[in-house]
């Protein structure tokens, strides 16, 4: 098609016009305009659905539509073909309105000359072709505007094609993105995240053309992300806030509560044992006291090295009680924000000891301490370590008492080599079956009888311990059930292992 020749659509159902707009046509140059004639509004759809229309004459009414809904049905058909609109002299209001609407112009029937009628159409699609210049230069600053926006955020924003085709990454993502190929398939880059969770997301989000929310946790980069995906297009938009700091908080305040609850229950099965550890030195420090006392009243003479026994032996047994109190009192304490100081493991296990010794005696369960004096101290918050034994004494305490076992001990012993000491408790309980081993740290995982624990000691304890640098394991092939903690001599928080071994041979 020549395309210097104008196609016009003309649409109008009266007979009379179309022949006097036809004969001005005729008028013009040959090969300048190309008329096509249509009488009804759903005709006129038809062609504009063809294309190739370079401009509309539209009589507003029409056998099967009238007033400003044939201009929108027009626009609604082909919306950058610029309208003219056909009008009778009592119908300006009207042809104003629809210049509102989007029409380029409006021509009053009968009063359309023949030299203005071409000019009138040539304006119309120089009008609508500068409106689309501008809409397009609009379009593109809006867009400029947003870019420098996503380019600002902290958030990683990268766009997704219909077929997973990576078109688009902010600054930020492409920093924290290191796999974030432009034009790449999504799946491809971050083959990771293929059958997991996030792929049934954001299918469901792509293919339901629908928002959605969700947290993932992705193990190559080792970060959590809150992801806000959003239809766009034919593809989605989507948004990767770095929670992982959050999300550390959110553990660590998990963890402390139920360290918190741990000490509790601890402290309930301790109960019985310490008001007796407590009450003993008590009634001896009255006992040794009534007897000074009573010697004092009787004014009788007393040697002095009497008085100072009764006085050495209450000064003995208040040491001891107050050694128990401190020891509860360290218990009591949470500790994660305790300093890390040089300690001897020996003394912690020792101070844990103290608040066990009359419930292990009421049981007849034996103690069997075997602690290396050469163990170098440690770096470490002593209240956290102090935990850990006492949980690893309560465990081994209830698999004696839970059973029928003949022998009844407890043993803990240390030592070091290779820059790490070690503490070994063993129980001469019935041991572990293995089919359990493999789950023993995992988060509420107990083979205690019901009501007798949560199943959450050993893996808050092993997560201290690797705070601490170290690791805490079931010894492997030994006869009875031993776990070893283990926590380097020189001790850093900031040096911590990622050992998640639950079995270990030594």
């Amino acid at each position: 098609m020549n395309r210097t020749v104008l196609q016009i659509l003309l649409v109008e159902d009266n007979a009379g016009d179309t022949r006097l707009l036809r004969e001005m046509f005729s008028q013009e140059k040959p090969g300048s305009f190309h008329l096509t004639c249509v009488l009804r509004m759903r005709d006129a759809e038809i062609q504009l659905a063809k294309g190739g229309v370079d401009v509309v004459l539209l009589d507003m009414g029409l056998p099967d539509e009238h007033g400003l809904d044939t201009l929108r049905r027009a626009q609604a058909a082909a919306p950058g073909v610029p309208v003219i609109v056909l009008t009778g002299l009592d119908d300006e209001v009207l042809a104003a309105e629809a210049m509102k609407e989007g029409a380029q112009d409006y021509l009053i029937k009968g009063q359309i000359e023949n030299r203005a009628l071409p000019r009138a159409l040539r304006h119309a699609i120089e009008r609508r072709r500068m409106q689309a210049e501008t809409d397009i230069v609009r379009e593109l600053q809006s867009q400029a505007r947003v870019n420098s926006v996503l380019e600002c955020t902290s958030d990683s924003v990268v766009a997704i094609g219909h077929d997973w085709t990576l078109l688009y990454g902010n600054r930020r993502a492409l920093q924290s993105l290191p796999d974030f190929k432009l034009g790449g398939n999504y799946w491809s880059c971050f083959p990771d995240l293929v059958a997991t969770p996030v792929e049934q997301h954001l299918r469901r989000a792509m293919e339901g053309r629908s928002e959605i929310k969700f947290e993932s946790y992705y193990a190559p980069y080792g970060r959590w992300s809150r992801v806000h995906a959003f239809p766009m297009d034919d593809g989605l938009s989507i948004f990767f806030s770095d929670i992982t700091e959050e999300r550390k908080m959110q553990d660590k305040l998990k963890l402390e509560q139920l360290l918190r609850e741990k000490r509790i229950e601890a402290l309930s099965h301790m109960a019985g044992g310490l008001a007796h550890e407590i009450s003993n030195p008590l009634a001896i420090i009255h006992a040794r006291a009534s007897d000074l006392r009573r010697l004092a009243v009787s004014g009788a003479p007393v040697a002095a090295i009497d008085v100072l026994k009764e006085c050495d032996g209450i000064v003995r047994t208040s040491d001891r009680a107050t050694k128990i109190l401190r020891g509860l009192r360290g218990f009591a304490r949470e500790g994660s924000r305790d300093p890390m100081l040089s300690a001897s493991i020996s003394e912690i296990a020792e101070e844990c000891l103290e608040l066990q010794y009359a419930r292990f005696e009421r049981h007849s369960v034996e103690l069997r301490l075997q602690f290396n004096a050469e163990v170098p101290d440690i770096l470490c918050r002593e209240t956290q370590i102090g935990q850990i034994v006492t949980n690893l004494l309560n465990n081994a305490f209830d698999a004696i008492v839970q059973s029928d076992s003949s022998e009844r001990w407890i043993s803990l012993a240390t030592g070091y080599a290779d820059g790490e000491i070690y503490m070994d408790v063993t129980d001469s309980g019935p041991g572990i079956e293995d089919h359990f081993k493999a789950h023993l740290m995992e988060p509420f995982f107990t083979t205690k009888e019901f009501g007798l624990g949560m199943g959450v000691g050993l893996s808050l304890s092993r997560a201290i311990a690797q705070e601490h640098g170290g690791t805490l394991v079931l010894c492997k092939d030994t006869i009875h059930t031993c776990f070893r903690l283990v926590l380097p001599i020189e001790s850093d928080a900031s040096d911590q292992k990622e050992d998640h071994q639950v079995e270990a041979t030594y």
